[in-house]
């Protein structure tokens, strides 16, 4: 057996070992990874740390030849910093260590965590001069810290150990994401530079630029202007695939170099045989070739096949310069590990895949809503799914072929790999013959690579189990997986192209000149269309029967479609393995199978979409692209196969983040598809386009099978939501749900996200994670999900389905459950309200909201935002209007901006009504207002794109709402906060403004309720933390106020309101006479009424009685500060508030409140 083979199968025994030496208990903890062992769980009498280190990290010193001197000191001012261990391999290369027990926490920020201990000795210039990188370790986990301190690796010890190995050799330098960015952003701003001009810096970080006219793209003639830019990048990721063989030596002589010193009139000739008749020919079909060419292997490959810009342009050329400007610009870089990393900076081959995403122009992100998803997400959305789906199937494999009992079955894959004794079944009954993977959104292929190096993993390690000599093959391994495993989707045909080029560099990557074999035909693979039209499973044609008199059944059997899907998959199975002219034969055979196919199915598309009220004709088929799932991956939906067992395994992606209202400028017909067909449940209201992903990716799983996706995250909780949550807690098909809340992924772009993960089975639980902080970086929030965690940074407990609804979910722990439950028995605000309503939309406000610079006796003096101009304005028909920051908690004392309101709110039997001011009354009685308005008069007549043109009523608000709530007293409210800012409109003439997250809400009590009352309420600890809970989550921890998530807060009253609506009147005396000056009282107070609302809320739950406490305290008091005074002197009440912060509810909601200045 190879030494690397032998390396990974004494790993799993070194694991398996340290095992038995543990109790169940002890045991449980490593599988689950949530708790650190203690003495106790070992079965020896030995410490938690030197059993860790005698079993694990010892033993693998030994397997890596290391040798390891124990507790390296180093000096630190006056005091002396150590590390566990000094490691040195055979090259005489250092490393420091530190060691924990199993399932210790390395990355927490306190001092002794043991990547900080790293951390902190890597400062030390003596450290960095020394040491190639640091280790920080429990046996199970290493974390790897560069001389720069960063995390660049967490690697788990039987999954990793190559990688772990190729590290402690030598082998491979350890490079953290911030420089790989680094590197990749000089690669890519250079690359763009070349190809459309503009700035980029060199390889000595100097700023250059390239002229427009000197670009690539200008720099082809005899073809197209349209079709220059897809010439240019088809050639130039060309170049760059070239300069990959070369750098792996499968291309020995410089063949690029030679291309660029010749002269202009043989450039393009020799170019073009170089791409044609060389690289997308096999040898002996080779004719009349240049003599450097002849030693080049044939690799297959689409990508050196003419595109279809090519063949409308086939006499294009190229000019000199730019062509040598762009070999001397990859000549600056590393493409694999081989190469000297000192001289030149490492471009890792997936590079390929970011500049297709960053290339994409506005427009086209804008319209397909790709964006380039991480690698720590591609790689945890990977694992999540493919580890328990195989882990899955092989349990079912062996329960029921071998004849396996329950409690005999494995519960990792790990497990799995190291004990059981049919792994040769396992891998060809499972992983290669019914194994498949779907990306249906794959821009350009980074899911499905991190799926690729997990199943490979799973390969290479079953292999070495099994003592395979295959498994020692790296580049057969992953052939394997491209003709068995990988399938992908996407709507633009150029990321197929890339994710096809990606997946054949992953490829290439394990050849060596040696051991070169023929590219496997990915065409049927990765493909272009529309995810979300066409049939799933083209079966539904023959069960759907005679429809609008065409009888599908009759058809069925007429064409005998089984039969042209047999003869389909035939030969798709057989152009994957060939090559060449016969390829080429077999792909016309393929072709025309299709169009004969898909000819029938969009026949009766067209019919069936007609049902649902959609009229679809051919032309629209072609521009939609639709796509049937059935026909093009007839494999995975043989009608031949049971129901169930059609469709995807697993299905991963981050499908587009496209509003409908945008979707509906470009894609129309779709958008009519998806909002008419019965099939979609889930599209409503403003929805976003990844909503009907999920649902068709459910559809597209069969029924053992797994998604995962990072997706948007505000259909958790806003309205058009409501549909897929609705399913989803009717089918309990979440398994787990990671919520970045305000957190940002994606580089450069502001949106929320979150990880779904479903299933097709009834799921009791979800785990759930929560990150506030992505603090050590995303690697690490990872790995932590699934463990019971709760800090400042991130929360991951399990929640049950019994707090989700079709309404805002809301998730939480058992206890947090409990609560919100109680709290739910309770009248809402909706119910206390005679209206929760938005503010004035004028459209626009540059003009209508005014800056008060100065206060006259009857006017104002104001500036104008549409101009930047003072106007002298008249004080009657103007109100004090406030915007997001402007709301202050309780009351809000005068602002200094104003709205020109043009309406009297009249009243007529009884009844409130605004009526437009108009002309002649406005133009009497504010004709400085008036006047102001006419110089806006053409911008206000085209708002709402010329709804108000020639308008009689051209100067009144487009959208005329809620105009009579501002002429009374009302709460106010701001949409997005980052606490609860209630306040009491006590003049009842303030407005506010509305539309977006910038304005505000109003909320016009009930007569039997005071203001007061309410207002202390909605201010309370409690109720924040419900909104908080509920509601959606924005930047900089602001959560939304907006009317669906507070017409739902539960109001209690009871003996406490009396007292309550008291303490509320003194606050707001002490912030009239001045917020600032009385901040201390006002707290006070605010604390008493937290502690007063919970005692209301939770009655009967506490010994002592707060209530009673203050009004004994207060008895003999009136005066607002005097009372802030007693409070907080009052020893009564604080033991009272003692006692009550230890009950587990007020400890769930009060975790995070400072009340150390009033007790």
């Amino acid at each position: 057996m190879a030494e690397e083979q032998k390396l990974s199968v004494e790993v799993g025994q070194l694991k398996e070992e340290t095992l038995e030496k543990l109790n169940l208990e002890g045991k449980s903890k490593v599988k689950e990874r949530g708790k650190k062992i203690s003495t106790e769980d070992i079965k020896s009498d030995t410490l938690p740390e030197a059993f860790t280190e005698d079993n694990l990290i010892l033993p693998i010193f030994d397997l890596l030849n290391l040798e390891a001197k124990r507790e390296k000191r180093f000096q630190w001012g006056d005091k002396k910093r150590a590390v566990d261990y000094e490691l040195e391999n055979e090259n005489g290369d250092q490393f420091l260590l530190e060691a924990k027990k199993i399932n210790s926490n390395l990355t927490s920020n306190r001092s002794g965590a043991a990547v900080e201990q790293i951390k902190q000795v890597f400062q030390l210039s003596e450290v960095k001069q020394s040491y190639e990188f640091g280790i920080a370790t429990d046996g199970l986990t290493w974390i790897i810290i560069n001389k720069d301190g960063e995390e660049v690796d967490q690697l788990n010890l039987e999954k990793d150990i190559f990688r772990l190995q190729e590290l402690l050799k030598g082998e491979r330098k350890p490079v953290s994401e911030r420089k790989q960015e680094e590197i990749t952003d000089k690669f890519y701003n250079w690359y763009d530079a070349l190809l459309h001009g503009g700035k980029y810096k060199d390889r000595n970080d100097e700023t250059k630029h390239i002229a427009e006219e000197d670009a690539f793209v200008n720099n082809i003639y005899s073809a197209r202007d349209e079709d220059k830019p897809e010439i240019a990048q088809t050639i130039a990721n060309r170049l760059i695939f070239i300069k990959f063989l070369q750098s792996k030596g499968i291309i020995q002589d410089d063949v690029l170099a030679e291309l660029a010193e010749l002269d202009e009139s043989n450039l393009n000739q020799k170019m073009k045989e170089l791409f044609f008749q060389v690289m997308n020919t096999p040898e002996e079909e080779r004719v009349n070739i240049s003599e450097n060419f002849e030693d080049i292997q044939y690799l297959n490959g689409s990508l050196f096949k003419r595109n279809d810009a090519e063949e409308r342009n086939v006499g294009y050329q190229v000019k000199y310069d730019i062509l040598h400007r762009f070999v001397e610009f990859l000549d600056r870089f590393a493409f694999v590990n081989e190469e000297s990393l000192e001289e030149k900076e490492a471009i890792d081959p997936r590079i390929l895949g970011y500049i297709f995403e960053r290339a994409m122009t506005d427009a086209e992100r804008k319209s397909t809503g790709a964006y380039y998803t991480p690698r720590a997400v591609t790689q945890y959305i990977a694992e999540e799914t493919v580890y328990p789906t195989v882990l899955e199937k092989a349990n079912n494999l062996l329960k029921e072929e071998k004849g396996y009992k329950d409690e005999e079955l494995y519960d990792s894959v790990d497990e799995m790999i190291r004990k059981c004794r049919s792994l040769w079944d396992i891998r060809q009954k499972i992983l290669v013959e019914d194994f498949r993977v779907v990306d249906p959104a794959c821009g350009s292929g980074a899911f499905l690579l991190a799926v690729a190096n997990i199943l490979w993993d799973i390969h290479k390690r079953i292999g070495e189990q099994l003592g395979d000599s295959e498994a020692d093959n790296d580049a057969w391994l992953k052939k394997l997986i491209l003709r068995h495993n990988i399938y992908g989707v996407d709507i633009n045909h150029n990321a197929t192209e890339i994710a096809r080029l990606r997946l054949w560099l992953w490829l290439v990557d394990s050849f060596d000149r040696n051991n070169l074999e023929a590219l496997p035909n990915i065409d049927y693979k990765i493909v272009s269309g529309n995810s979300l039209t066409g049939f799933a499973d083209i079966t539904q044609m023959k069960q759907e029967g005679e429809l609008s008199g065409q009888n599908n059944l009759a058809k069925w059997e007429d064409e005998n479609i089984p039969e042209l899907f047999k003869q389909k998959n035939e030969k798709t199975t057989r152009y994957e393995e060939i090559t060449g002219d016969e390829a080429d034969e077999v792909k016309q055979e393929i072709e025309k199978l299709d169009d004969r196919i898909n000819d029938l199915l969009n026949d009766y598309y067209i019919t069936w979409v007609k049902s649902d009220g959609v009229a679809l004709s051919q032309d629209e088929i072609r521009e939609l692209d639709v796509f049937h799932w059935g026909a093009e991956f007839s494999r995975v939906f043989d009608p031949a196969k049971e129901p169930e067992e059609r469709g995807f395994d697993v299905i991963v992606g981050n499908p587009p983040y496209i509003r409908i209202q945008e979707l509906k400028q470009t894609q129309e017909k779709l958008v009519e598809l998806l909002g008419e067909l019965d099939e979609y449940e889930t599209p409503y209201y403003n929805y976003d386009i990844a909503l009907p992903f999920v649902e068709r990716s459910q559809d597209l799983m069969n029924n053992s099978g797994k998604l995962g996706f990072i997706m948007t995250s505000k259909w958790l909780k806003t309205r058009y939501g409501g549909k897929l949550r609705s399913k989803l807690v009717e089918e309990q098909s979440v398994l787990e749900l990671v919520d970045f809340t305000d957190q940002q992924v994606f580089k450069g772009v502001n949106t929320y996200t979150l990880l779904l993960f479903l299933n097709k089975k009834e799921n009791e639980i979800i785990d759930y994670a929560e990150i506030n902080e992505i603090g050590n970086g995303l690697r690490d929030k990872l790995s932590k999900v699934g463990t019971y965690v709760e800090n400042e940074q991130m929360k991951s407990y399990e929640s049950k389905y019994t707090t989700l609804d079709e309404n805002s979910w809301a998730f939480a722990t058992k206890e947090e459950g409990n609560l919100l439950e109680k709290l739910s028995d309770s009248k809402t605000l909706d119910d206390v309200t005679e209206k929760i309503f938005v503010g004035i939309q004028t459209s626009r406000d540059p003009v209508y909201i005014l800056d008060v610079k100065e206060r006259k006796e009857d006017t104002l003096i104001c500036e104008s935002k549409a101009s930047e101009k003072e106007f002298e304005i008249e004080k009657g028909v103007c109100n004090p209007i406030f915007k997001g920051r402007d709301f202050k908690k309780w009351t809000n004392k005068r602002n200094e901006k104003v709205v020109l309101f043009p309406y009297n709110i009249v009243e007529q039997n009884g009844e409130k009504d605004d009526e437009l001011i108009t002309p002649g009354e406005f133009s009497m009685q504010y004709p400085l207002a008036w006047q102001y308005l006419n110089e806006y008069k053409d911008e206000l007549e085209a708002r709402e794109s010329g709804r108000m043109e020639g308008e009689d009523e051209w100067y009144g608000y487009v959208y005329q709402k809620n105009h009579i709530r501002f002429d009374e007293k009302k709460l106010m409210t701001p949409v997005l906060a980052n606490s609860s800012r209630f306040s009491i409109d006590y003049r009842g003439n303030s407005m506010f403004v509305g539309g977006g997250n910038g304005g505000g809400y109003g909320v016009s009590v009930k007569d039997e309720y005071s203001q007061e009352l309410i207002a202390v309420l909605l201010n309370s600890r409690l109720l924040e933390w419900v909104v908080q809970k509920t509601s959606s989550q924005f930047k900089g921890n602001s959560f939304s106020y907006g009317k669906q998530y507070i017409e739902g807060l539960p109001i209690n009253t009871g003996r406490h309101t009396e007292q309550l609506e008291t303490l509320t009147e003194d606050i707001v005396e002490l912030i009239e006479e001045s917020r600032e000056q009385n901040e201390e009282e006002i707290t006070i107070l605010e604390n008493v009424i937290d502690f007063l609302v919970y005692e209301m809320y939770f009655d009967g739950k506490f010994d002592n009685n707060l209530l009673e406490a203050v009004e004994e305290a207060l008895s003999d008091v009136s005066e607002p500060k005097e009372k802030s005074r007693k409070i907080r002197d009052s020893s009564d009440i604080e033991e009272t508030v003692t006692d009550m912060k230890e009950d587990e509810w007020i400890e769930i909601v009060d975790s995070n409140k400072l009340r150390e200045k009033t007790w």
